[in-house]
This record gives structure tokens, C-alpha cells and sequence, in this order.
């Protein structure tokens, strides 16, 4: 027993002596088994406690980043409110300050109202007393009348008297200035003896009652040539006169010899009123009927008394005249091809009195005119030779092809529309009324350019469109 005792003192418990059962191969004894026991439980217990704390651990950190988060987000928001809230701010300063000016002009324009109503109420007073001194006066008036008796009536013939010595005035310095006119053609016509260049007149127009000027005297007027393209488009621009034109001593006046340093005497816009007063005294003196007549006018031609300018005149009717100021709006569209391709277009007029003109369903009574260059000659188709009609299609496309650039489609490419020009050498194109007017963002074109693109679009305002940008396809076949 006491050997036992002593071994079982010397032997120190520890894990490597312990079997699975908890016996220990040296002899333990039960306390000491339990003892192990416990201590081996009380060790897994602190390792499953140390494990639940690293994941407690992990999860505190996790949380902690979704707070920092949180946090950075919140003061981002922060940031962006006290951002809208500055702008709020200065909006509510700028609406209270503009509130505040227009309070300032609300008083302000009230005390404006108010001295306008005063002004007024202050004019509306003087007025009914002028209107009561009129009163008066109109009364004394009435009275002196009635006193006078007969003396209105005396005075009112002898207004008419002195009126018609006026008028027998202006007729014989109408007549005078006829003369003279006459005598500076003559003179002109000694000067340029031109037979070809003068112009057979047809279908007259009707004579007023009670002409100005006889009609030998009309006759001679008449029978002036036609001026050049070259010299109607030096008036237009105010350039220098052609020399070239029949009619070139009479545009110098009383000088004895033109030379190339002249210019026109007067601009076109004196030359529009000078004419237009002639016109208002007498149009069968200056002019007579071409024999032409077209779906919207008359052809005239016109010779002034004055300065010797010769040219053409389309005379319409007054449901007609809209068309024949849409062809002058196309004719201004293109200023820059006329006396080329298209005659010179000088302007147009109203009429102050209808004039009477004969026409084939009926006498027709113009009130607008529209002055141009004479175009040229009527193309006969039916004695043209093959050379002929070769000659005038290739004129005509190359005049259409510059039209076209110009940004217009003519709409009504038939023979009776065209002429030939000897002057320019090529073939015009008239009757621009059915015309179409096209816009382009970039300019307008003349015949010489080359970069002139396609991008045309239709103009409102045109009383036809067709929907074309070219009539290069519509050219064959048109003269037969």
C-alpha cells in the first residue's frame, strides 16, 4: 500500500497519457480522470467560444464598412441640399428683386396712366371749346352767307372759267413739246436712217374724246425705232448711253454729238414720273397696239415725248394685274440675266384712268402697265428650215439652263413665247406671269456660274407650282 501510494504521487497528469476511455496507463485515479475530462471540455469549450468571437468580430467589421458607407453617402446628400438650397436662395433673391422692380414700375406706370388721363381729360376740354368757337363761327359763316346771297355761285364760275383757261394752257404746251419732239425725231431719224429697225404697227387703240395732239402729229411719234437692250439697261443702272442705239441723239438732248462719256440725262425714277404724268394726259398719243395678245395682257408700244426712250408696254386688266406683278417679281428675281436671255423689265404703273383698248372677244379697259425692252422678233415656225430649228433649240436650252440657275421655272415653253434677239444674238424667253419662283439657302444665281447647286425649294407666293427644280427635260418637241 504505501509503494502504491508513493507511485501514484509521482505521476503528473497530462493529455499524452490519457486514452480514449480517460484511463491512464499508469494507474490514475478517478478524480484525476475527471479532472482531465473537464479540462479537455473546458479547452473545446474556449476554442468553439473563440471561433464564435472572430465571426462576431468579422461581422462587427462588415457592419462598420456599411456604416462608414452610410455615412459618406448621407454626407453627400448633405452636401447636395445645402447646394440646392444656396441656388434656392439666390432664385428667391433674383424673383424677389424682379418683384421688387415691377412694383416700382406698376407705381410707376400707375402715375404715367394717371397724368395720360389727365392730359387727356385736358385735350378732351380744349377740344369742346375750339369745337364751341367753331359753333360760332360756322354760324357767322352761315349768316355772311345768307347776307351774301348769290356771290358763291358767282365765285364758283369764276373758278370754272379760270379752270378751263388752265386746261387750254396745258393743251398748248402739250402741243409745243409735241412739236418739238417731233422735230428732234426728225432730226434723229436724218441722222440713223435705220428702215429695218422701225416697227409695224396693228390694232390701235380706241381714241379718247377730244384728243390732244392730231393724228399726224401721233403717227410720226410712233414710228421711232426701239432702244437697245444695252441702252434700256445703262437707264435702269444709270451707266453710260449706247451709242449703238437708234434713238442715242435724242437721249442727248440738244447736243450736237454723243460720245461714249455720256450718261443717261435723267434716272429711272424721274424718267417713271415723267412718264406717268404723259400717261394720265394722254395714252393714244404715245402709244399704239402691237397686235399681240396673250392670256393675261396686251402688247403696246409705247413712245414718250421725252428724251426719246422707245420700249414696250403689256398692259393688263384689273382682274389681271396680280399675275402681271408676280412677272415683274420674277423679272426683279433675275435682274441679272436681263438684256442677255430676258428683256429689261423698267418698272411698272398704275393707271389713273381705265384706257380702252380693242380685243377679239370685245373691248377691254387696261388700268396697270409693265415696261420693257423689246425682245425681239416672232420666231416662224412654219418657214423655219431644219438649221433654224436646230439653231433655236440649242439657244433655248442654253437660255433655260440659265433661268433654271437663277432659281425660276418658267411653266409655258411654247414658240409664242420666244423670240430672237439680232441685237444680243440669241433667244429670249418672255411671259413670266405662270412662272414659279424657287429659293436657295446659299445666293441667287446668274447665267456664268458654274457652282451653282440644285438646292432650290419652292417660294410661297408663286400662282403656279409644279414641283420642278428644272425644265431641261420638258425642251424637246417644243417647236415641233
Amino acid at each position: 500500500m504505501g509503494d502504491s501510494e508513493e507511485r501514484i504521487e509521482e505521476c503528473e497528469p497530462s493529455p499524452q497519457c490519457i486514452d480514449e476511455v480517460g484511463t491512464c496507463p499508469k494507474g490514475l485515479t478517478e478524480e484525476s480522470r475527471r479532472f482531465i475530462k473537464d479540462a479537455k471540455l473546458r479547452m473545446e469549450a474556449s476554442e468553439w467560444g473563440l471561433g464564435e468571437a472572430q465571426r462576431r468580430l468579422g461581422e462587427s467589421q462588415r457592419c462598420n464598412d456599411e456604416a462608414q458607407r452610410r455615412l459618406g453617402e448621407s454626407q453627400r446628400t448633405v452636401k447636395e441640399q445645402q447646394r440646392l438650397l444656396v441656388g434656392a436662395q439666390s432664385d428667391f433673391s433674383k424673383a424677389a428683386w424682379l418683384l421688387k422692380a415691377d412694383l416700382e414700375a406698376a407705381q410707376t406706370g400707375t402715375e404715367e396712366e394717371q397724368m395720360r388721363r389727365q392730359s387727356v381729360h385736358d385735350h378732351i376740354l380744349l377740344g369742346q371749346g375750339k369745337l364751341g368757337k367753331l359753333n360760332l363761327a360756322l354760324e357767322e359763316v352761315q349768316e355772311s352767307e345768307r347776307r351774301a346771297g348769290g356771290m358763291v355761285e358767282r365765285r364758283l364760275e369764276a373758278l370754272q372759267k379760270a379752270a378751263k383757261r388752265e386746261e387750254l394752257r396745258v393743251t398748248t404746251t402739250f402741243k409745243e413739246i409735241m412739236d418739238e419732239t417731233f422735230r428732234l425725231d426728225s432730226v434723229a431719224a436724218s441722222r440713223n436712217p435705220d428702215p429695218s429697225s422701225k416697227t409695224t404697227l396693228r390694232t390701235p387703240c380706241r381714241q379718247q374724246e377730244g384728243p390732244l395732239v392730231s393724228d399726224s402729229l401721233t403717227e410720226n411719234i410712233i414710228s421711232r425705232p426701239f432702244c437697245t437692250q444695252k441702252c434700256l439697261l445703262g437707264l435702269v443702272r444709270g451707266e453710260l448711253l449706247d451709242k449703238q442705239c437708234p434713238n442715242v441723239s435724242l437721249h442727248c438732248g440738244k447736243r450736237t454729238a454723243c460720245d461714249h462719256l455720256h450718261k443717261h440725262r435723267l434716272n429711272l425714277q424721274d424718267w417713271l414720273d415723267i412718264l406717268h404724268k404723259q400717261l394720265t394726259v394722254s395714252l393714244d398719243a404715245i402709244c399704239e397696239g402691237l397686235g399681240r395678245e396673250g392670256d393675261t395682257g396686251f402688247l403696246l408700244y409705247i413712245a414718250p415725248n421725252l428724251h426719246g426712250y422707245t420700249l414696250v408696254a403689256k398692259g393688263t386688266t384689273r382682274d389681271k394685274v396680280p399675275y402681271l406683278r408676280h412677272e415683274a417679281t420674277v423679272y426683279q428675281h433675275i435682274r441679272a440675266l436681263q438684256g442677255i436671255c430676258l428683256p429689261v423689265y423698267l418698272g411698272s404703273l398704275d393707271l389713273i384712268h381705265a384706257h380702252e383698248c380693242d380685243h377679239m372677244y370685245g373691248p377691254q379697259e387696261l388700268v396697270h402697265l409693265m415696261f420693257l425692252s423689246s425682245a425681239g422678233e416672232d420666231l416662224d415656225t412654219d418657214n423655219a428650215s431644219k438649221d433654224d430649228i436646230a439653231t433655236w433649240t440649242r439657244e433655248l436650252r442654253r437660255t433655260v439652263e440659265a433661268v433654271n440657275k437663277a432659281g425660276v421655272i418658267h411653266n409655258s415653253l411654247k414658240p409664242s413665247n420666244m423670240l430672237w434677239n439680232k441685237e444680243v444674238g440669241r433667244l429670249m424667253l418672255v411671259d413670266f406671269e405662270r412662272a414659279e419662283i424657287l429659293t436657295s439657302s446659299k445666293r441667287t444665281c446668274t447665267e456664268d456660274d458654274t457652282d451653282c447647286g440644285p438646292e432650290w425649294k419652292k417660294r410661297k407666293g408663286s400662282p403656279y407650282k409644279s414641283g420642278r427644280t428644272s425644265e431641261k427635260g420638258r425642251l424637246k418637241g417644243v417647236f415641233g
